[in-house]
């Protein structure tokens, strides 16, 4: 579970990357606590399936970089 939860994380819901971590520093020896904290994970995806990074094309633009140098 929290490798599919990371690939979701890493791609598109940065949202709840830091408890994601959290709980898969204890990926060896989980307590019950780390349980419940991906079950709530969990239930918020499921609640806020609309929402995370949309990326659309803008066939206008060109490829623009910014550099902070």
């Amino acid at each position: 579970m929290i490798g599919k939860l990371n690939y979701l994380d890493k791609g598109t819901r940065l949202d709840f990357t830091y408890a994601t971590h959290q709980c898969a520093r204890f990926y060896e020896d989980p307590k019950e606590v780390h349980t419940q904290t991906v079950e709530y994970i969990v239930r918020y995806l499921k609640c806020t399936r609309n929402k995370g990074i949309v990326l659309k094309t803008n066939k206008e633009k060109s490829l623009e970089v910014y550099v902070d140098a």
